[in-house]
């Protein structure tokens, strides 16, 4: 997958300013008094995002931007970012102390291979350790999940 800065920054770009007119169009269904804020940013973002997605496109024209590769190792970094999806997922599912052992433990076994039996005992430490200081020492509140643990 050989995508080049300018395209990239081209297609980032077109979603900023998607992302922008999209929040000015929701903030005028607010309040009047809530309405101010989010539209006016909205507003201005959008007026600066146009205007560097028309710059983009006019780089993009002339061709003077460089047709250097978006980033050599595009894959591994979707990997980790789905590995962080992963994580975030589990939490939303079972909760962020099961959901952050399972994580680790699934990370530890398929990236770096460690043995099952030394994953096991990271994940019992890990677990014990977020159960003492952050249940017990701390009082922590530890996000909601789907499953209301």
């Amino acid at each position: 997958m050989s995508i080049s800065k300018s395209k990239m920054s081209l297609i980032f770009t077109t979603l900023l300013t998607l992302l922008f007119i999209w929040g000015a169009v929701e903030a005028t269904t607010f309040t009047d008094k809530a309405r101010f804020f989010p539209l006016y940013i909205s507003i201005i973002a959008t007026i600066f995002v146009i205007t560097e997605l028309m710059l983009t496109v006019t780089r993009l024209v002339k061709k003077e931007s460089d047709s250097s590769s978006f980033h050599p190792n595009l894959m591994e970094a979707l990997k980790y970012m789905g590995w962080m999806l992963f994580l975030l997922g589990a939490i939303y599912l079972v909760g962020f102390k099961v959901g952050a052992v399972v994580f680790l433990g699934a990370f530890l076994y398929f990236v770096t291979g460690l043995k099952l039996r030394k994953i096991l005992v990271v994940v019992a430490v890990t677990f014990i350790c977020m159960y003492i200081f952050g249940d017990y020492y701390m009082n922590l509140h530890w996000p909601g999940n789907l499953m209301n643990w």
